[in-house]
């Protein structure tokens, strides 16, 4: 590893902890160090798999399970209490795909 990482003690990664993980989040690494060796590497976090496709199906099956309840209710009642219609939940539903 190069050594031009900025480096921090335990200690003082213990302290300002806070600020570290906002450098980290901007996408830098920083280095932490117990009595002059690297022990640790904070360093920004691998993006978010895709969801498998098992996930992918199941949240399709909770989506419609949903949007069957909301075609019911209007039936029954086409407005939510806040005035919302629920055609036009069911609508920017469907645009979003």
């Amino acid at each position: 590893m190069p050594e031009s990482y900025p480096t921090v003690t335990v200690e003082e990664a213990c302290e300002i902890l806070p600020d570290l993980l906002r450098r980290v989040a901007c996408g830098e690494c920083i280095v932490i160090e117990d009595g002059g060796k690297w022990v640790a590497m904070l360093g920004p976090a691998p993006p978010t798999p895709p969801p498998s496709e098992e996930e992918a199906q199941g949240e399709a099956s909770r989506r419609d399970v949903v949007r069957g309840m909301l075609e019911a209710m209007m039936i029954q009642k086409p407005l939510l209490e806040d005035g919302t219609r629920i055609q036009d939940i069911l609508d920017d539903w469907d645009r979003q795909g």
